[in-house]
């Protein structure tokens, strides 16, 4: 089930979210630049975006355990809209839980009248395939800064 996250689900998501991270992205980032990927940096980002909306903050849960998390907002740069972030637990991984988070997040900006959406990550980063079969309409780069340091980073644009 896809549901909008709350206060009770951020230590869960911060979780799943620091997982991902040290299983799939970490060794794309500086050692400098991935001390700061803490559970309590995760959670505080998280309680932010929660509190004060500027974010959209979905989940998809199975039975008590949140397995998916996605996020995104209307403020992007050049775009009408963002999925900030979209994890799965490793586990769940290749049984269609990204995809339903990613097409509700489509879904939602959608009916906010947006027409295009864009997904930021690392230019090599293990989880470009996905946003590759997802039919992206435009390619685009640009660089992703981390702690003060600079990743080459891909753009897969979407219509909506």
């Amino acid at each position: 089930m896809i549901r909008h996250a709350d206060y009770s689900d951020v230590k869960r998501i911060s979780f799943l979210i620091h997982e991902a991270w040290a299983k799939d992205l970490i060794d794309l980032v500086d050692p400098e630049a991935s001390s700061s990927m803490t559970v309590e940096i995760f959670a505080s980002k998280l309680k932010q975006d929660i509190s004060s909306e500027a974010e959209i903050v979905i989940v998809y849960e199975t039975g008590n355990n949140i397995i998916g998390y996605a996020s995104g907002n209307t403020n992007a740069i050049d775009f009408d809209s963002e999925i900030v972030g979209l994890y799965v637990c490793s586990k769940a991984q290749q049984s269609g839980v990204g995809s339903r988070l990613f097409n509700e997040m489509k879904s939602l900006f959608k009916s906010q009248n947006k027409s295009s959406m864009i997904v930021w990550t690392f230019l090599d980063a293990p989880n470009n395939q996905f946003y590759f079969k997802k039919n992206p309409v435009k390619i685009t780069h640009r660089d992703i800064v981390i702690s003060a340091m600079k990743y080459s980073g891909i753009g897969f644009v979407y219509s909506l």
